[in-house]
């Protein structure tokens, strides 16, 4: 995955040395976890860079779910050139700040590395096992609680059922997708069912996670098998075992969470697998192509996210607010949309809603201020949309939008809302110290940028003919690394070098665009 991030952002040497620098950590961490019940300054240590693996798998979520998002959203550009860092095939704004956190990460990754040198760790290259740190995942699943994945589900049962082409007794259909899908639950459903238990003689399951041990997993696969848990035998007595509970059998496995792209080392678990009956099959769910080229031997499963309308046939009332594990809410092209389902401030982990090509869609429910894990929020050509919350809201609920929080963003891409005058305070008042980027374009009658975000790093505004004038404020954001204006003439007056009257408060930019031009960069 990292290979994907570096090549497609342009990253690479920052990655590289996250990777370089974890790895010097790697090798004390099992030493490390023995240690840290009696000593609670390690155990802070291991915690803080505990804190940064989950950072950098954040990273991770952001890259994917920034590709799907150009996947789905065909952006219209008004006049290439000066649209350009605004459009989909070049995100600038993105990839700027994706380069910031990356380097942020690296600033507190060099930390821990130094802080290790204050405990007496010592090296266990022996050991990649890392007490509590893998990710572990089970075959039990609520079917009631799975929302519109009727389809996915009979089309993986017919795979199943129906005798593969070819001659090979074994056949893997993997199942790919970004995080959050549904990819784990998907298979829980197809291995639950009554179908697929009367067909198979023998199910198993295991989740393989980050690290492809051949040991662990014949332990795992032996011990989903027969309960029977053989932590002290060798790998040859493991592999002895599991090809004599598979022998003359038709069996299911599944494999979960896969990211191993070394072709060696799944052919040596493949080759352990294959003394079974005609018939047997392997599921396998991940994240990445390059596996699926390796272990896939019938045509790929790839899931997709599910449509509005899907969800709108299956939650009750109409309502999202119970899907508690939701992480990114992408709405696109419902032209007969007006209002959102008003529950939607009970999605409690949401990180990313984008909202894209609804023309009917009027205002958001008042519950998208409570989303308190919002950092990136994209609305663009909703025509009638109006971010005025108070509208049509009673006394009540007036008085609840003064004591509301509203959500933390990183990012607000706004484009073509022609209703929006001024960015509404629901919306900023918990971003002050959190926005990094903050793109507006195509909005006709849009007078203000908001004052006081203090973390603002990227400030781009096009085609916004009422705006005259930046942030009051705008030679104070000292973190303020690019700012983009075009097609804003009196903006863009102000703003010109040296004879702009705007020109000293935003000088210390270190990178400035005017109408599609450079005329500031302190790049290399």
């Amino acid at each position: 995955m990292s290979d994907k991030v570096s090549l497609a952002w342009g990253v690479k040497n920052d990655i590289q040395e996250l990777v370089d620098t974890l790895i010097t950590i790697k090798t004390v961490l099992l030493d490390a976890e023995e240690k840290q019940i009696h000593n609670h300054s390690l155990r802070a240590w291991l915690g803080n860079l505990k804190a940064v693996c989950y950072d950098v798998e954040d990273i991770l979520d952001d890259v994917e779910v920034e590709d799907l998002r150009k996947q789905v959203v065909n952006h219209q550009s008004i006049t290439r050139k000066i649209c350009h860092c605004f459009s989909s095939s070049n995100p600038v704004a993105f990839r700027f700040t994706l380069g910031h956190r990356i380097k942020e990460i690296k600033k507190r990754l060099a930390k821990i590395a130094t802080d290790k040198n204050n405990f007496t760790l010592f090296e266990k290259i022996g050991s990649n096992h890392v007490i509590g740190w893998e990710r572990e995942t089970h075959s039990f699943v609520h079917v009631s609680d799975v929302i519109g994945r009727d389809k996915d589900k009979e089309m993986i049962i017919d795979f199943l059922l129906h005798p593969s082409d070819g001659h090979e007794n074994l056949s893997v259909i993997p199942i790919v997708g970004i995080r959050g899908l549904g990819k784990t639950t998907l298979a829980r459903v197809v291995y639950n069912d009554k179908r697929v238990s009367d067909h198979f003689e023998l199910k198993m399951w295991a989740c393989v996670s980050d690290e492809f041990s051949l040991k662990k997993l014949l332990i795992d696969i032996i011990n989903s098998a027969t309960e029977e848990k053989y932590i002290q035998k060798n790998i040859d007595q493991l592999q002895t075992i599991l090809r004599d509970n598979i022998r003359d059998k038709k069996y299911l496995l599944v494999l979960d969470d896969v990211w191993n792209e070394n072709y060696e080392l799944w052919c040596d678990l493949r080759n352990l697998l294959t003394e079974c009956v005609s018939g047997s099959k392997i599921i396998v769910t991940t994240r990445s192509d390059h596996v699926v080229s390796i272990m896939g031997t019938v045509s790929t499963y790839k899931l997709k996210g599910l449509s509005l309308d899907q969800l709108q046939k299956h939650l009750p009332s109409n309502g999202i607010g119970c899907l508690n594990y939701l992480r990114s809410l992408i709405i696109h092209n419902c032209s007969n949309l007006e209002y959102l389902c008003e529950d939607i401030g009970r999605l409690r982990v949401i990180r990313r809603l984008w909202i894209y090509e609804c023309p009917s869609l009027i205002s958001l429910p008042r519950g998208v201020r409570s989303l308190s894990s919002l950092e990136g929020l994209g609305l663009k050509d909703c025509v009638r949309l109006n971010l005025d919350l108070s509208i049509g809201s009673d006394e009540q609920h007036n008085h609840e939008e003064l004591n509301s929080t509203g959500p933390p963003l990183r990012s607000l891409l706004i484009n073509n809302l022609p209703q929006l005058v001024e960015l509404p305070q629901w919306l900023l008042r918990c971003s002050t110290n959190t926005l990094q980027t903050l793109l507006i374009s195509n909005c006709s009658k849009l007078k203000a940028l908001p004052e006081s975000m203090q973390k603002l790093q990227v400030l781009g505004v096009l085609n916004c003919p009422e705006l005259s004038s930046l942030p009051k404020d705008i030679n104070y954001l000292i973190a303020l690394k690019e700012l983009m204006i075009g097609l804003c003439p009196k903006l863009t007056e102000r703003c010109k070098p040296e004879a702009g009257e705007d020109w000293p408060k935003i000088a210390h930019i270190p990178k400035i665009q005017l109408d599609g031009k450079i005329i500031k960069s302190t790049e290399n």
